[in-house]
């Protein structure tokens, strides 16, 4: 609300309101998109990102710029009647494939549920499949790469 401009109203009663979460994972997300080019961006298809143990991956960017990598459990069709617990298990040992052109990246890990951003490593490509280990998560995690 305009009171509570830092999300530290909890007592609302309608829809929306927004949290402290809700503002750092939004927050996240602004940040991560200003860093790389909004209007060069492109989606990433066919086989430029896979993803180990079924996970779903999709990804947003530019070969000059870097990409923002978004990788969550595969949900079922209708979720409505399947208890959630079964979805934020801890997804250990996973890993992203991705077709990366030529050059450095610096790897940042995006946390979507705390809104943090944690610098990881620089990666080199030679022009193909590189392959990263993920940390564990739970139900989603991101990836911002940023070429050097």
């Amino acid at each position: 609300s305009a009171e509570h401009p830092d999300g530290s109203l909890t007592g609302y009663k309608s829809p929306g309101g927004g949290s402290r979460a809700l503002r750092s994972q939004l927050g996240l997300l602004k940040r991560s998109l200003e860093t790389l080019p909004l209007t060069q961006l492109e989606p990433q298809t066919g086989d430029f990102v896979s993803a180990s143990m079924g996970l779903q991956a999709s990804a947003i960017g530019s070969a000059k710029h870097g990409y923002l990598v978004y990788v969550h459990v595969a949900l079922p069709g209708k979720l409505k009647n399947m208890p959630l617990d079964e979805f934020r298990q801890p997804i250990a040992e996973a890993s992203l494939t991705m077709q990366l052109p030529e050059g450095k990246y610096q790897v940042f890990l995006l946390d979507p549920r705390s809104g943090s951003k944690t610098e990881l490593e620089v990666i080199s490509s030679r022009g193909g499949p590189v392959t990263l280990p993920l940390p564990t998560f739970r139900t989603d995690t991101a990836l911002l790469l940023i070429r050097q």
